[in-house]
């Protein structure tokens, strides 16, 4: 095989990774897209475990509370993988701006239906925050 018959074959290979498998109101999603989506989601799972174990082996040099090291770990945790997904969704060709109206109808149907457990969920970060974290910063 010489070389030009080594980049057809390549071109057709990038070709078929590339042609659209769905198409949804100007957004294409293909093979490659749904590979790098998926890629950036597991490299923000990734990223999130390592920031949150730097993350509690620096507070635990500080000698915060374990309540309050758990806490902002997992909040980190959550929050870089988040980001992941929704820059995986926007690469993808997902508008963000409509996943910002769906969670909003989201958000109102949980502050309807738990509004019990969602006031003693955010009571309880609150008390995290107002206990732990003016001790050590």
């Amino acid at each position: 095989m010489n070389t030009e018959q080594i980049f057809k074959i390549l071109k057709e290979i990038w070709q078929f990774l590339n042609s659209p498998i769905l198409a949804l109101k100007g957004a294409t999603i293909s093979l490659s897209s749904i590979a790098l989506a998926f890629a950036i989601v597991w490299i923000s799972f990734r990223i999130a475990n390592f920031l949150g174990k730097m993350l509690n082996a620096a507070l635990e040099k500080k000698a915060v509370d374990s309540g309050v090291r758990d806490y902002l770990e997992k909040f980190l945790r959550y929050l870089v993988i988040v980001i992941g997904i929704l820059f995986s969704a926007d690469i993808m060709g997902f508008s963000l701006s409509s996943l910002a109206a769906l969670s909003a109808i989201l958000m109102i149907g949980i502050g309807f239906g738990l509004q019990n457990i969602t006031q003693n969920f955010i009571s309880g970060i609150i008390l995290l925050s107002l206990y732990g974290l003016p001790r050590w910063l």
